[in-house]
């Protein structure tokens, strides 16, 4: 969608011959070393199909030149997509997702995931519900980096066949999950059974092992809308901030918070439960902003743009009582006209 016209004069070739001096050149394809699994001249790129693919981990299959730069740059789409437009990367960071690669491989399946659970990364070829799943979640942006650092996976057959596994972790071990239908009929979400999981979801929030050092708190409700929002935001698993969250959320190093719901197209009530998460957050003492999507949800972010007003401070906090006060009004003014008439 972001790699059209958009930044056609983006010189990819230069790109890569400038971050990648290694770099190997075969007839129109560019050989490196995959900053995904780390082996040696097994990424092959196309510069002018702006096209790239692993030969030893399937990193590329199906992505986009704007996934490129976002995974090689570690970098947000909406900053992957203003190094295309404006061709400017020089002192930019540069990311290795190898380590990733080697936990996703090598570290022993967590028991807590369904026994049917397999990693969508690497993904064996030929493997048609896995590409099913894997086309399911690039159409919402996410990369073969994405589905290393969430470590998400699927089932194909028992209770969670056909669903995208999204572990929650606490502390690097998966005590929960969400299960996503992505092929066929069935609710879209099902949550794990209770002898399944070692913790209940309102003491977890997803991703909150890298998010607890971020300075700014990304607070969503979903952990596509986390995803969707950076690696450094969090997701409350629902509409609601629990207790045990809040204990969670004492351990973090933020010093501000953003919370990012649903648009009010989307939820009428979101206003409302935003909100209450706002009024919550006040025990840290820390500046908060609710951020309004006009339309769509946090998740759309990664391959749309979506006009957001902001709530900052003192704003939201006259926002939310000047609602209030209309509420009481109309409250007022309907029980005025309902109440009995006194003879004077």
């Amino acid at each position: 969608m972001h790699d059209g016209i958009r930044h056609f004069m983006f010189d990819f070739d230069r790109y890569i011959k400038e971050s990648f001096p290694e770099v190997r050149v075969s007839g129109d394809e560019r050989i490196i070393r995959c900053f995904f699994c780390g082996k040696k001249d097994k990424l092959y790129i196309n510069p002018k199909k702006k096209k790239f693919f692993c030969f030893r981990c399937g990193a590329g299959q199906g992505a986009t030149l704007t996934s490129f730069i976002r995974d090689h740059r570690g970098v947000t789409e909406q900053e992957a997509w203003q190094i295309l437009r404006s061709g400017e990367y020089d002192g930019l960071p540069t990311r290795d997702y190898e380590a990733y690669y080697a936990k996703q491989i090598h570290q022993p399946r967590a028991t807590i995931l369904p026994t049917e659970y397999e990693a969508l990364y690497p993904l064996d070829a030929g493997n048609i519900l896995g590409e099913r799943a894997v086309a399911k979640l690039r159409a919402r942006g996410l990369t073969d980096a994405d589905f290393l650092f969430y470590r998400i996976g699927y089932c194909v057959s028992g209770h969670y066949r056909h669903r995208i596994i999204v572990p929650v972790t606490r502390d690097g071990e998966v005590v929960y999950f969400v299960a996503r239908l992505f092929w066929g009929w069935g609710k879209r979400y099902l949550n794990p059974r209770r002898d399944e999981i070692e913790a209940e979801p309102s003491t977890l929030l997803f991703n909150w092992d890298h998010a607890r050092d971020a300075p700014i708190l990304k607070l969503g409700e979903g952990v596509f809308d986390a995803i969707g929002l950076g690696e450094d935001a969090t997701g409350l698993l629902g509409k609601q901030l629990h207790d045990g969250q809040l204990r969670l959320l004492e351990l973090g190093k933020f010093t501000s918070a953003e919370i990012w719901l649903d648009s009010r197209a989307k939820d009428p009530l979101a206003d409302a439960d935003s909100d209450k998460i706002a009024f919550q957050l006040q025990v840290f003492n820390v500046p908060v902003t609710i951020c309004r999507l006009q339309h769509g949800d946090p998740g759309d972010l990664r391959v749309t743009k979506i006009p957001v007003t902001r709530y900052t401070g003192s704003s939201w906090a006259a926002h939310y009582h000047r609602r209030y006060a209309e509420r009481e009004e109309s409250h007022d003014s309907a029980s005025d006209q309902t109440r009995p008439v006194t003879p004077s």
